[in-house]
């Protein structure tokens, strides 16, 4: 069954040559404090870690680091040769790198970035902060640059003898500060030696508070073990998508009426989660339920209140056995009156939004159409026009291509007339090229778009099948 969410409102679409696209409204671009690394760096001693006077971390951030067993010894130098039993874990020194002429300069963006080492000995640590507004329930993503130098040479523009330093970034969706908890969501181990490169992970926030950690762990402790940050982001990306669940009619228990197969493939029921906007009539649009069986299955009537994650049963539509193709000719169909909707996508080059002269067609993008009653009446995964729609009400759907960000609207309300076209176009932007020009945070594309392009998959697969069987009539 093909399920297309109809959210938000519809506006008036013109020609793309006509219209000036509105961008798409983008969620809180970060939700960190001092993510650039530019603001003060501050002394994180008390009178307790006095010892540690020296260390100084970016404003809003906190140092971590694994401190060694009494057994292994209080920071020890270089471990003697053949002492298997010695673990050199060091308390890294943590400073900034404005003001310190390093050849390459230790920054990607801005004035100042975080910079955190030791010598001659391993470490666990890194950095983390506590996050506060995080919507319960949505995905964040956490991402951060960072760059690392390793060698016993004092060659600063090569690493050299550091098999690896195992950087990853992690969340607490709990919003806990323990680094070795089982609660911590992390990215896979990567490296990136003498040059700036992204890590990111994403989690679904349980609390209102998160907390975001990076973590470096040498493999070998070299002469010099340098890790620098800077660029850091907590963006919102949104709700988990709704993910519809088969389950057994309520009729199918112990003691129930025995049913024949027919009727019990009649009575599947899909668990629906409630999502932000969602309504009981719109819920039965979505699955072309009753909505009174809805009322009646889940004990609700025309003034019941919904909660976002609330779960409702939608008994699905039951299959009726083909109508006999009666004796006599059915009547003559009224002719239907059609309209002309045409869908396309370009490159937003210039990123402002709209179709300028010169802006190249942008292959890949997809796109779904459903009538009035939000049922889907064609899709397609590239540019085209749909000449036989019946004139009416339409919403329109798309999706620009992995790689991509949209920089227009990408739902559109339209009105076809008898014989009118209307085009709509969706605009994109290299994510590469956004992220070169120093683009703020993107939504990466996550499991909403992969239901979206599995719909236009059903979609085509069932106008193939419905073809086949006309033809075979």
């Amino acid at each position: 069954m093909l399920i297309v969410a109809l959210t938000g409102s519809a506006v008036n679409a013109q020609p793309a040559a006509q219209r000036r696209p509105t961008p798409t409204p983008t969620p809180p671009i970060d939700l960190l404090q001092n993510g650039d690394f530019e603001g003060d760096f501050v002394r994180q001693w008390n009178a307790a870690n006095d010892e540690w006077a020296n260390g100084r971390v970016a404003e809003s951030w906190v140092a971590w680091w694994r401190k060694p067993t009494d057994a292994e010894g209080e920071y020890p130098g270089p471990c003697p040769k053949d002492e298997a039993t010695c673990q050199p874990w060091h308390r890294p020194e943590y400073r900034q790198t404005k003001g310190i002429p390093y050849t390459p300069p230790r920054v990607r963006s801005g004035d100042n970035s975080q910079m955190y080492f030791t010598s001659f000995g391993l470490h666990e640590g890194g950095l983390y902060q506590r996050v506060s507004g995080a919507p319960i329930g949505w995905r964040v993503r956490f991402s951060i640059w960072a760059r690392a130098w390793s060698s016993n040479i004092e060659d600063t523009t090569q690493s050299s003898e550091q098999p690896s330093l195992r950087l990853r970034v992690g969340i607490d969706p709990t919003g806990g500060i323990d680094p070795w908890s089982a609660d911590v969501v992390w990215s896979q181990a990567a490296d990136s030696f003498d040059a700036f490169s992204e890590y990111s992970v994403e989690a679904v926030a349980k609390a209102d508070t998160v907390t975001v950690f990076f973590r470096s762990l040498p493999e070998r402790a070299v002469k010099h073990i340098d890790v620098m940050l800077d660029d850091a982001e907590l963006s919102v990306i949104g709700p988990p998508p709704p993910t519809p669940v088969i389950i057994d009619s309520p009729n199918n228990v112990a003691g129930a009426p025995t049913l024949d197969a027919s009727a019990r493939n009649a009575q599947q029921i899909v668990v629906h989660i409630v999502q932000p906007g969602d309504t009981l009539f719109a819920i039965a649009q979505i699955y072309r339920a009753e909505l009174s069986a809805i009322y009646a299955l889940n004990g609700l009537n025309e003034t019941s209140v919904l909660k976002i994650g609330q779960t409702i049963q939608v008994p699905l539509p039951v299959d009726r056995p083909p109508t006999p193709v009666p004796t006599a000719p059915p009547p003559a169909p009224e002719p239907i009156v059609i309209g002309t909707l045409c869908v396309g996508a370009f490159e937003d080059a210039d990123d402002d939004g709209r179709y300028n002269e010169g802006d190249r067609v942008l292959s890949g993008a997809a796109f779904i159409v459903a009538n009035g009653l939000g049922r889907t009446v064609a899709a397609s995964d590239r540019a085209r026009c749909f000449s036989d729609l019946p004139i009416g009400a339409y919403a329109v759907f798309a999706q620009v291509p992995a790689g991509y960000r949209a920089t227009t609207e990408t739902r559109w309300g339209v009105a076809l007339t008898e014989g009118g076209r209307v085009d709509v176009s969706v605009g994109g932007r290299s994510v590469d090229e956004s992220a070169g020009a120093g683009a703020e945070s993107l939504w990466p594309i996550g499991a909403g778009s992969i239901i979206f392009l599995m719909a236009i998959t059903v979609w085509k697969r069932r106008r193939a099948n419905q073809t086949n069987v006309r033809g075979t009539a």
